[in-house]
């Protein structure tokens, strides 16, 4: 398989789907439907699932079962892991209204999947 790198922005972009899936998958969202929102330095997908994860909150802004899945094309994993930790404690802690991670089943906030785009 050839490197990002070396690959057209379109054959990016179908290899950069493909991981979408993977993570749906990851987190037990095979009927989930990506809608493609943006490509620069992270690949941005608008994810809408069934009724899996309807949110408890009455006060919450977002609307139900309907999430970001950003790929991080190139980065610093912890730099991106303290982000992700910083956006849950913000949401949690102080109660702001901001976006939350949502941990995978093995609860990490991030996984390296770059092994598959090798």
């Amino acid at each position: 398989m050839n490197p990002l790198s070396v690959l057209t922005r379109r054959s990016r972009l179908f290899r950069m789907r493909k991981l979408a899936e993977v993570a749906l998958h990851t987190y037990g969202l095979n009927d989930a439907h990506l809608s493609f929102i943006q490509y620069g330095e992270n690949v941005i997908y608008r994810v809408d699932t069934s009724d899996i994860f309807t949110p408890s909150s009455e006060t919450n802004p977002y609307i139900p079962n309907r999430y970001v899945l950003r790929i991080h094309a190139m980065g610093d994993a912890e730099a991106i892991a303290s982000e992700l930790t910083w956006l849950a404690a913000l949401n949690k802690e102080a109660g702001l209204s901001v976006p939350a991670p949502v941990p995978t089943p093995g609860s990490w906030l991030a996984h390296d999947a770059s092994y598959l785009l090798a």
